[in-house]
């Protein structure tokens, strides 16, 4: 990570610090050769941003990241050595595909065709053989607080889930969260506690946890917990309740031993609590077959 301001690691993101970053002093200074400095720097980013869409975020609506804990390996799916000998390249073949100079493991014919909405990245590696230091770098993007290393489980010193910081980043304006975990939390038996770290919010804090949903969502008895009120709790008994918790706040002692994290992380959930769009999201047998 170098250019980052290691006081403050939350810097690198650009969530607190708004001065330039040492990087952004560099790269200014190459560019001042080519007639380019700082200003005209960051008016380009401006102008990147205003074509993009809002925050400089885009056209995408969503983002799907599957982590293929255990999956098939890269000689089996996106970079087949079809020339390697036989230990090296695996039991499958290769076919071609509508992408020139692109090939890709015989498992996915269908794929072929649709090549051209795929970027197929070949560049990435790593030296890390264990499990739970890569699985954080994977999910986080950042190398995990111990490398080459599956003595560490989850820890609030690592970096934030890929999730945790686009809720931080772009935070939600309505009661879906922004982060979504499932079918279930990466698991390892040589964590410490079972889990993979890299999975939650990190040293963004707690508030930033993805939402899980755990569970097969084609059981019949499916449910997503936390979005649906209590047996006997109607919509109006709910309200009454939450009126009187926020009057219970405005009292001074009471409100003296309540932190605003809390209370942010509170009022989140009685929103979800109360919203039909939240309880409906998850409601997969309302949509199309073909959906």
């Amino acid at each position: 990570m170098a250019g980052t301001d290691s006081g403050d690691r939350r810097g690198c993101f650009g969530f607190r610090r708004q001065h330039p970053t040492r990087r952004d002093a560099l790269r200014a200074g190459a560019l001042t050769a080519a007639g380019l400095g700082l200003p005209g720097l960051f008016q380009g980013r401006t102008l990147a941003a205003e074509r993009s869409g809002p925050a400089g975020f885009g056209r995408a609506k969503s983002c799907i990241l599957i982590f293929m804990w255990g999956g098939p390996s890269q000689l089996e799916t996106w970079d087949p050595k079809p020339e390697a000998p036989s230990e090296i390249r695996g039991s499958f073949g290769a076919i071609p595909t509508r992408t020139p100079g692109l090939i890709i493991g015989e498992n996915f014919p269908q794929l072929t065709q649709q090549t051209h909405r795929l970027a197929v990245i070949k560049s990435m590696t790593h030296d890390d053989a264990a499990h739970l230091s890569t699985a954080h770098r994977l999910l986080t993007g950042h190398v995990a607080p111990r490398e080459k290393s599956d003595a560490d489980g989850p820890s609030p010193n690592d970096w934030p889930f890929l999730g945790s910081m686009v809720a931080k980043v772009r935070p939600p304006h309505r009661a879906l969260p922004p982060s979504v975990l499932m079918p279930w939390s990466v698991a390892h038996p040589a964590a410490p506690g079972g889990k993979a770290p890299g999975q939650h919010g990190g040293w963004l804090g707690k508030g930033y946890d993805p939402f899980r949903i755990e569970g097969d969502p084609n059981a019949p008895d499916f449910q997503v917990g936390g979005l649906g009120l209590p047996e006997g709790i109607t919509d109006h008994r709910m309200q009454d309740r939450r009126a009187l918790l926020t009057g219970l706040g405005s009292n001074p002692d009471f409100a003296g031993r309540a932190t605003a994290a809390w209370d942010s992380m509170q009022s989140k959930a009685l929103d979800a609590l109360a919203s039909a769009e939240a309880r409906g999201a998850f409601q997969i047998e309302r949509e199309d077959p073909k959906v």
